[in-house]
């Protein structure tokens, strides 16, 4: 349970809006979470396990043709590949 709680943490589900409660019931589904978090943490396993917080827009193209970053990208291993 510990390690299950410590990786909901890691990738964005376990916040101050959404937490889990300290029991077995989330085996039953008891925990809530928004499907955008969701999503975002499974997105862990397509990146062999690095996360990242979602964002909406990552750069704007210019009319010359270069591109203008919003933001730096964080990610973190929160498991191994294998």
């Amino acid at each position: 349970l510990d390690a299950f709680l410590k990786l909901t943490k890691e990738v964005g589900l376990f916040t101050k809006d959404t937490p889990y409660p300290r029991n077995l019931t989330i085996a039953l589904g008891s925990a809530e979470n928004y499907p955008i978090d969701v999503a975002n943490a499974m997105r862990v396993l397509a990146k062999h396990g690095m996360y990242s917080p979602y964002h909406l827009i990552d750069g704007i193209k210019l009319p010359d043709g270069s591109k203008e970053s919003m933001f730096e990208l964080q990610e973190k291993q929160v498991f191994r590949p294998e």
